[in-house]
């Protein structure tokens, strides 16, 4: 209580700005009895100076536990903290790998997760149409596989949607493919899925049909191209962490509109 009164004479409340789950405790406290006092207004600017300090620590600590880290973002009004977290939630929905238990948050909040979560299936199904339709088109038409001079070409592309499609129907019957998908499409667009490897495709190629497949790299690499393109948006990264190399595998491409920050869409609807 020393503390939440002396931000009314502008003095600091003593927090961690060293050790961020110290700190986030430390600020759950302040925040409950500023909460009781009606004061957090006076509160918000010096927890949210704390917590910038921190940067990409602050980040990393948020994905450890994105349920808990969003209520105080509400009550703090911190708009960065809530995005993070809110891009988490929407990324692993339906899947709660978090300790925070998934009623902690409010029925609005959960209501807003789960539709941006169908919008991100939506996302998916048609990026997995896309890449599924992937070919290569020679002159104006698509391939002929009855000539021989694109037989080739051809059995590429069939090699190439058949390796995506096994993947993808593996994903389907996973059921924590959520989890998972991101990492997925995001190897697709940076070309780190092993199965697409040029030697692996070109080892399943001459084990269909005898050949020097000297065209097998740049039809591959036009493959990949295109996929990536088709792909671009559900692959994308939303959060200011690199999400592949903190271990996080659900997808991190959710937008966070000002009409889906709580205090912002109020503020907006009173003007």
């Amino acid at each position: 209580y020393t503390q939440i009164f002396g931000i009314f004479y502008n003095i600091a409340p003593q927090v961690s700005t060293t050790d961020i789950g110290t700190t986030l405790v430390q600020s759950e406290e302040l925040v409950k009895i500023a909460a009781e006092l009606g004061c957090l207004c006076l509160l918000r600017p010096h927890l949210g100076n704390v917590f910038s300090q921190y940067r990409q620590a602050l980040f990393l600590a948020i994905k450890s536990d994105p349920a808990r880290w969003i209520q105080l973002a509400i009550v703090l009004e911190n708009k960065s903290i809530y995005t993070e977290c809110l891009v988490h939630l929407v990324g692993a929905h339906p899947c709660w790998p978090w300790l925070t238990r998934r009623t902690a948050l409010s029925q609005d909040l959960r209501k807003l997760i789960a539709g941006k979560s169908e919008e991100l299936d939506r996302m998916c199904v048609e990026a997995e149409r896309g890449v599924l339709l992937a070919t290569i088109h020679l002159g104006r038409g698509p391939l002929d596989p009855t000539e021989r001079n694109q037989t080739e070409t051809w059995l590429v592309v069939q090699v190439f949607r058949d390796l995506l499609a096994q993947r993808i129907d593996a994903l389907d019957r996973d059921k924590r493919a959520a989890l998972k998908r991101g990492t997925f499409f995001r190897a697709i667009v940076a070309d780190k899925l092993e199965v697409l490897d040029s030697e692996n495709v070109r080892k399943i190629c001459q084990g269909t049909m005898n050949s020097d497949w000297k065209d097998l790299v740049e039809d591959l690499r036009s493959l990949k191209n295109y996929a990536a393109e088709v792909i671009a948006e559900v692959a994308a990264n939303e959060l200011l962490i690199d999400p592949d190399a903190c271990g996080i595998g659900y997808l991190t491409c959710a937008k966070v509109e000002l009409e889906e920050v709580p205090w912002l869409a109020t503020t907006e609807k009173s003007t």
